[in-house]
């Protein structure tokens, strides 16, 4: 049996006027997988219209539950609410499975014991979350996933119910697209130069220095109201064909699910193998059959291993072969492309089911996107999203983190970016959408840290735009320049 708790801030069924003690509840325990969005329908109630007010909210809360009992059902049908006024509400709580939903997935096992509802005291089709209402939720939600030790995936009652049912509302399920996983950060760190994701190059670190980095940042970055707050990282290169690098030793303890826990998500890369034919490896070797199924191969043995020796971290997956996102105007490569992000994306189910998938890649011009390229981006992700749904994995490749190429000396502008983020929010249902800054800069000798001077600027101007920053820093490049902050 789960604690009859939830966070201290939380409205208690006794403090809301419940008829039932839902305390008492003594449900048997199913893990929870996700969470559910509902929202009040569309009735004229004096809790949806402002001014709004706990005491509002808390009198509907038991309109509602009396409406409930009288079916015959034996209390409210949801565990949480969240009221506009951004009060968080415990009903049944986690002692109680909801009564919500049914098997929707089709495993045999109630989506009511496996599916946490959360109500909305609101109409979801006239009224967005107030941002006293997201503050409230993302509180809960945050607290739901300490308490259980794992991300919990946010659904719209319409997507998890056979039957017809606009729940939770137009703008309700807008927020459900662009709020999938509460970790994920939607917003960028004003003139903070310390990115709140992050990229480990694991075979090229130094072990000695990765670990200080990595206690540096479980001690002095995790307070979540501070703008240096570090939610996520992103693991590249973590073997090659012998196997798992040493590394990933020393940064397990550090992701979801380790014991020391610094980082809310992990997206696990795998191991560029290197093109050695003619031309580019973005065009050239992806066109090779056999160059693809060579990083196929290596993609899947290092995501199975890491899974296989960390079974208790709980990890998304990173496809780290890169595109160029504006070639994509040649359906030949497109169709290439989609082969291996098809696989990719069932791979990654085979694994795992139910992970993100992130993809980061490139756009080599400083021009807006072509119509044939928007068109070309838009059949390859739908595909990918309808050939990944015939092994089980429904949402596809919907987690793009496009690089704003302003490293390699190229005359791209912050506002051509700002651009490529608009044109790409017109091709696909994205789960996540954002722009990773290149904070590096070429020299004679190599790639080196972006001046500082450049990086709050940039920020604060995608910021200002409206367009979201994911993992920039890498922590190689990262520490001193922290360090010299």
């Amino acid at each position: 049996m789960k604690p009859a708790i939830g966070p201290p801030q939380a409205i208690s069924p006794r403090g809301w006027g419940a008829k039932v003690d839902y305390d008492k509840w003594t449900d048997r325990y199913t893990p929870d997988e996700a969470l559910a969005l509902h929202h009040g329908g569309s009735g004229d109630y004096p809790a949806h219209k402002p001014p709004y007010s706990p005491e509002k909210e808390m009198k509907q809360l038991r309109s509602w539950e009396a409406y409930h009992l009288s079916r015959g059902w034996r209390g409210i049908a949801y565990g949480w609410a969240i009221g506009q006024s951004g009060t968080i509400y415990r009903l049944r709580g986690w002692n109680g499975y909801g009564a919500h939903t049914g098997d929707h997935d089709g495993d045999g096992v109630s989506n009511n014991s496996e599916i946490i509802p959360i109500l909305f005291i609101g109409s979801g089709d006239r009224q967005v979350l107030s941002d006293a209402a997201q503050t409230a939720l993302r509180e809960l939600r945050v607290w739901l996933e300490a308490a259980l030790g794992r991300p919990l995936k946010l659904y719209g009652h319409q997507e998890i119910q056979d039957r017809g049912t606009r729940c939770p509302g137009q703008y309700g399920m807008e927020y459900v697209r662009e709020n999938r996983w509460v970790s994920f950060p939607q917003v960028g760190d004003g003139n903070n130069a310390t990115k709140k994701s992050m990229f480990i190059q694991v075979r090229t670190s130094n072990p000695t220095d990765l670990k200080e980095s990595l206690e540096h940042i479980r001690h002095y970055h995790k307070d979540r109201s501070k703008d240096d707050y570090i939610y996520n990282v992103v693991l590249d290169e973590i073997g090659d064909r012998n196997g798992l690098h040493p590394n990933v030793d020393v940064i397990a303890p550090y992701l979801p699910g380790g014991t020391l826990k610094t980082f809310d998500n992990v997206f696990v890369g795998s191991h560029f193998v290197p093109w050695t034919g003619g031309g580019s490896h973005y065009r050239d070797g992806m066109l090779d059959s056999a160059h693809r199924w060579a990083n196929l191969q290596s993609q899947y043995s290092l995501w199975d291993a890491f899974h296989t020796r960390f079974p208790g971290v709980y990890m998304h997956f990173y496809i780290n072969h890169e595109g160029v996102l504006n070639w994509m105007d040649d359906p030949h490569l497109r169709a290439a492309y989609e082969a291996y992000l098809v696989q990719s994306v069932r791979d990654s189910h085979r694994i795992a089911n139910d992970r993100a998938v992130l993809w980061a890649p490139a756009l080599w011009t400083t021009e807006k996107l072509s119509a044939s390229a928007l068109f070309q981006l838009q059949t390859l992700f739908a595909n990918v999203k309808n050939y990944a749904a015939k092994v089980g994995h429904d949402r596809g490749l919907s987690w793009l983190h496009f690089q704003d190429m302003m490293g390699r000396g190229w005359e791209v502008d912050p506002a051509t970016v700002v651009q490529w983020y608009q044109q790409l929010r017109t091709v696909y249902d994205w789960d996540s959408l954002a722009v990773d800054m290149e904070l590096f800069t070429k020299t004679a000798s190599g790639l080196a840290p972006a001046p500082l001077s450049e990086v709050g600027p940039r920020e604060d101007f995608y910021e200002a735009a409206g367009v979201p920053v994911g993992a920039s820093w890498e922590l190689r490049w990262w520490r001193p320049a922290h360090a010299e902050l």
